[in-house]
């Protein structure tokens, strides 16, 4: 008995949802095959979000000066209490003065706990420039976050260095963006443009008659158009010496 052949078909599924896919579908596989640049636009989607709700990230006002609680270091957050049970807070600081250099330092007072709130009420703002909030991810049930949480410690002049370097991701993201989307639009502004006066020029010069001038001198740049005057020259030259030459 003759055994059936089975003939392969000569283009696979792949390739047939290759041949019929749109081109946003071709980049949009080609894009998720590509690990890093995944990993890099959630990386850069997560910086967007943070500059778009800075101010529910951020706990304390970024202009908000006290000379008493400058260089204040980190301070961390204690998710569980004495007894293991999740209860997120922070210890109050207490300053001291040391009586050799008069310098004031602060340390945590685990006497003194203080509870943080999720989405609590913070210094008022507008979210998104449009609706009045004070809503915040992290504050205090009892006192102002400005006394109590220092994440990544205080500056000079007694701000906050978290609030300050989480709304500072908006300025630098918005510059960023800004400036990408201004340099597209005038490069697109000024290619259109070099290509209208181009085309213009051309139609005009056709107007007058001379197609191949007018192509040279608008289309081709000053190298360009010096290699074929010089070649005309040499082909003129060589011409000459043909026709002398048969005579």
């Amino acid at each position: 008995m003759s055994e059936a052949v089975i003939a392969e078909p000569l283009v696979t599924e792949a390739e047939s949802r290759v041949a019929v896919a749109t081109q946003r579908q071709l980049i949009w596989w080609r894009f998720r095959k590509h690990r890093l640049a995944v990993i890099s636009a959630g990386i850069v989607l997560a910086f967007y979000l943070v500059a778009a709700f800075a101010d529910v990230i951020a706990y304390s006002e970024p202009f908000d000066t006290e000379a008493a609680r400058s260089y204040i270091p980190p301070q961390p957050i204690h998710w569980f209490d004495a007894d293991g049970h999740f209860h997120p807070h922070v210890y109050a600081l207490k300053g001291k003065r040391d009586l050799r250099t008069f310098k004031l330092s602060y340390a945590p007072d685990p006497s003194d706990p203080r509870t943080l709130a999720w989405f609590g009420h913070g210094y008022p703002y507008a979210l998104f420039g449009l609706f009045p909030t004070d809503r915040h991810l992290l504050a205090l049930t009892d006192g102002r976050p400005q006394d109590a949480i220092f994440l990544l410690g205080t500056d000079q002049l007694g701000r906050d260095v978290f609030s300050r370097l989480v709304l500072a991701t908006r300025t630098s993201l918005t510059i960023g963006l800004a400036g990408v989307t201004l340099s597209l639009l005038l490069g697109v502004f000024l290619a259109g443009q070099q290509r209208y006066r181009a085309l213009l020029a051309v139609l005009y010069s056709i107007y007058l008659g001379g197609y191949r001038k007018a192509v040279e001198e608008s289309l081709l740049p000053a190298q360009p158009k010096r290699f074929i005057e010089t070649m005309r020259k040499i082909q003129s030259k060589h011409a000459a010496s043909l026709s002398r030459s048969s005579k």
